[in-house]
């Protein structure tokens, strides 16, 4: 007798949704470390639920893994919900439990290059922004739970410094890892709340 399959959808019952998020996050924690010990490589892994708070593993130190990421100009492989939903449905009739790189036999051009750093990587920060009180107080009265904005900024042209320039005034930048590291929270759930 095998499981059964379940529909993959929104889970209506506040209860059930944050039972299965704890499970299945263990599980992809796993994962991520099984992977990343078999196939001697790097995993992060950072998740916000609905409740706004932050969940990360990372195989090796969190900070320098980030860095690593804002280095590389592009992603060998990059994936979305949507192209995993294409592609379990193009594969509905064979076996979905098929890994997705294994449905073309001819490598795609960014396959066959090895990835390279950028040469000089722009400036980036990344910023929290919170929601403003006012739209909050609408949010709770809808029965929505906005989340605060991450944002990567990556200023590439005058027009988007001048903007930044802006932001930066309007908002003060915060390195929450840095925050993080400093109150002892390198590898633990850390709850982000609250306007900065």
């Amino acid at each position: 007798m095998g499981r059964k399959k379940i529909q993959i959808a929104r889970i209506e019952d506040e209860r059930t949704r944050q039972v299965t998020f704890t499970k299945r996050k263990f599980g992809l924690m796993k994962k991520a470390y099984e992977l990343s010990v078999l196939c001697d490589c790097e995993v992060a892994l950072i998740v916000f639920n609905g409740n706004n708070r932050l969940h990360q593993y990372a195989s090796t130190d969190m900070d320098r893994l980030l860095l690593r990421y804002t280095d590389y100009s592009s992603p060998h492989e990059s994936r979305t919900n949507k192209d995993i939903m294409e592609y379990l449905t193009r594969k509905s009739g064979t076996s979905a439990d098929a890994p997705p790189d294994q449905e073309d036999s001819q490598p795609s051009p960014t396959q066959q290059q090895p990835q390279q750093p950028r040469q000089q990587p722009p400036r980036q920060s990344i910023r929290l922004q919170s929601l403003s009180s006012s739209s909050a107080a609408a949010s709770s009265q809808q029965g929505l739970q906005l989340p605060q904005i991450l944002q990567l900024q990556q200023p590439q042209q005058q027009q988007q410094q001048q903007q930044q320039q802006q932001l930066d005034q309007q908002y003060p930048v915060v390195d929450f890892l840095t925050q993080l590291k400093s109150e002892g929270t390198e590898n633990e759930g850390v709850i982000v709340s609250g306007p900065l």
